[in-house]
């Protein structure tokens, strides 16, 4: 290959708007780096004084709050329940279909359902036990964390779809502070309810954002058109294309 061939494929994985471009090699890195983080927490358990030394840490912090503050974090917790992610994934995939946006709509319930196919795999493979003092009563094993994984998956789809939607730039950006925001706090909550430990909802986080950012790769590999894109704006083509395609 010659030294022209690596630049113009350089240059093409950093072009906007192709198939295999930017979008892609970003979403590609994105993976790469939560990868690396959940493997990093999983590699924890060969360092069982650094493992306690984090879950310790943060549960004396939680330890700290007040009965006002656990009141609130028990009503923040059920955001992440399948219970509530269900309804919620099925009312955003009616929008979407009402939209005719059909790819973005099986983009939703692909990753979600193949998701918490992956995540349960996982538990029963660590097969963590629970922390002993819980604030709520919870059962199953521990990690990694189901409603840390199942909110920054949901609400991280939900923040890409707001963000390649066609509202104004401080709207969108104001909704996917939103949905990140509401991930994070279904994270501490978890923490602060003694139902899991810090390791656990990290290891949630970043296989969430790992399984998302693959399924945004591959729906951009099958040219996923955005999800809401502006009327009078047509969508950008790959040299090759077909016409009409």
């Amino acid at each position: 290959m010659t030294r022209q061939h690596v630049l113009a494929f350089a240059r093409d994985r950093l072009t906007p708007g192709q198939r295999y471009g930017l979008g892609l090699t970003l979403a590609l890195v994105v993976v790469w780096l939560a990868f690396w983080g959940f493997i990093e927490v999983v590699e924890l358990w060969t360092r069982q004084e650094d493992l306690d030394r984090v879950d310790r840490w943060a549960a004396a912090a939680a330890e700290s709050a007040s009965p006002a503050v656990v009141s609130s974090f028990k009503a923040v917790t059920s955001l992440g329940s399948v219970w509530v992610a269900i309804p919620l994934m099925l009312a955003v995939t009616v929008g979407l279909l009402r939209q005719r946006q059909r790819r973005a709509a099986g983009l939703l319930i692909a990753s979600f359902a193949a998701g918490q196919g992956l995540l349960y795999a996982l538990k029963a493979f660590f097969h963590r036990a629970r922390p002993e003092l819980q604030l709520v009563a919870e059962h199953g094993y521990s990690f990694p964390s189901g409603h840390s994984f199942t909110a920054a998956l949901v609400y991280g789809l939900f923040a890409v779809l707001a963000w390649r939607s066609a509202a104004p730039l401080a709207a969108r950006i104001a909704l996917a502070a939103l949905c990140v925001g509401l991930a994070a706090l279904v994270g501490v909550s978890r923490i602060v309810l003694g139902v899991h430990y810090a390791t656990d909802v990290l290891g949630g986080f970043t296989l969430a954002t790992a399984w998302l950012a693959a399924s945004l790769a591959a729906a951009r590999v099958a040219r996923l058109p955005s999800a809401a894109r502006p009327a009078g704006r047509p969508p950008r083509r790959c040299a090759g294309d077909h016409a009409g395609g």
